[in-house]
């Protein structure tokens, strides 16, 4: 009996140290980010569940991925160069961890994840917007010494948990995602009133986190859900408003066009990734190269790099590299149409803006989507037919 017991303590410690997870990476004061360690736990409770009756095809395609990029960063560069790329193994994390679990403990669990991020969320808005930066230089919080009525950079700049708010917008955008993919297939994990509340709250932080991306794709995947959840007539009014702001967008991409820096970097980034592929000779063009900055790697760079998922992937990954990134999301995508359209669509859109490959959130969620399909056992009609 007390073996019994000792056993689900820690497979609960386990659980709660994966849900606080991806939510609790933001910087507190005298503790740093406590990502790290309850990541570190989550990882052995993997290992401890190892043993779990689950489709292993997607967890070894993740650590192919893994080992492609990090095990030449880890030779060639040493340790500190592949730290991001530990965040591929979240996949098999978050997977394995929560696969073959009651819908009682996903909804326990998911409740947890989404509180902790929410906190983590508005400390970090609260914060930034109390701590204006401009160009690294902090400024009073009255703004009395610079003149910044035309921008919003600066509050952008002082994020607790990223480089800057994009990060949170992006984190935010895909937590929203997943959000709407559960509530899609597993209307049971939250209450109706929970999901208006959890939804209403990530689509705001998107909107503080400032980033017009995440801000846009948020609104096309709410819309996206309710098109899909709403009657013919509701339907017709859904097109009617996404086609609208489809026309806004556009123009105010015209306009960005012309006059924003940010937003004609994305054309210098896609103009030096053709220069680089026709330069580059043809190993490297397959194999990619070792992590590192890229203008010191290839000397033909003129403006921006990085910064985008297509970039990355070919400088890094090169074609093989890349192969295995889209055959993995691939995979992912043919397990459900709804993972795909809210959880895996976004993060293809957006990295030809503006994200990261190697997010952490971005594979903990995937995983953890995909465990959900476990948490029933009738899910035939949500799986993607051949």
């Amino acid at each position: 009996m007390y073996s019994s017991n000792n056993s689900s303590a820690v497979n609960n410690a386990i659980l709660v140290a994966a849900a606080l997870s991806s939510g609790a990476y933001i910087v507190l004061p005298g503790i740093g980010k406590p990502y790290f360690i309850l990541i570190a736990i989550s990882a052995i409770g993997m290992l401890m569940n190892i043993n779990k009756r689950i489709d292993f095809i997607p967890v070894l395609l993740s650590l192919v991925l893994f080992g492609y990029f990090f095990i030449p960063n880890l030779l060639f560069n040493g340790l500190g160069s592949s730290l991001e790329i530990l965040n591929i193994l979240n996949f098999a994390i978050a997977y394995i961890i929560f696969s073959n679990t009651s819908r009682e403990i996903h909804s326990k669990y998911f409740r947890i994840l989404l509180f902790v991020s929410i906190l983590a969320f508005s400390y970090e808005a609260f914060y930034r917007f109390t701590h204006p930066y401009t160009l690294g230089q902090a400024v009073a919080s009255d703004l009395d010494s610079v003149d910044m009525s035309d921008s919003f950079y600066p509050y952008k700049s002082s994020s607790l948990m990223y480089l800057n708010s994009n990060g949170v917008g992006l984190h935010s955008l895909f937590l929203l995602g997943l959000v709407l993919y559960c509530r899609q297939i597993l209307p049971q994990l939250v209450s109706r009133k929970e999901f208006y509340m959890f939804t209403a709250l990530l689509v705001t932080f998107c909107v503080l986190s400032l980033s017009r991306a995440s801000i846009i794709l948020a609104g096309v995947i709410v819309l996206l859900f309710l098109y899909l959840n709403s009657s013919l007539y509701s339907k017709v009014i859904s097109l009617f408003i996404s086609s609208f702001v489809f026309a806004l967008g556009l123009f105010h991409a015209l306009e960005l066009l012309r006059s924003d820096f940010s937003f004609e970097s994305k054309f210098e980034i896609l103009n030096n990734t053709i220069v680089y592929v026709s330069h580059i000779d043809f190993p490297t063009l397959i194999l990619g190269n070792t992590f590192g900055n890229p203008e010191l790697i290839f000397n033909r760079f003129s403006g921006f790099v990085g910064h985008t998922h297509y970039f990355t992937l070919v400088f890094f990954g090169g074609v093989a590299g890349t192969s295995i990134f889209v055959c993995f999301i691939l995979l992912i995508s043919s397990k459900n149409r709804y993972l795909f359209l809210f959880v895996v669509m976004p993060f293809i859109l957006i990295g030809f803006i503006n994200a990261r490959v190697f997010a952490h959130y971005f594979y903990f969620y995937m995983g953890y989507a995909l465990a959900l399909l476990s948490a029933f056992e009738n899910h035939e009609d949500l799986v993607l037919k051949d």
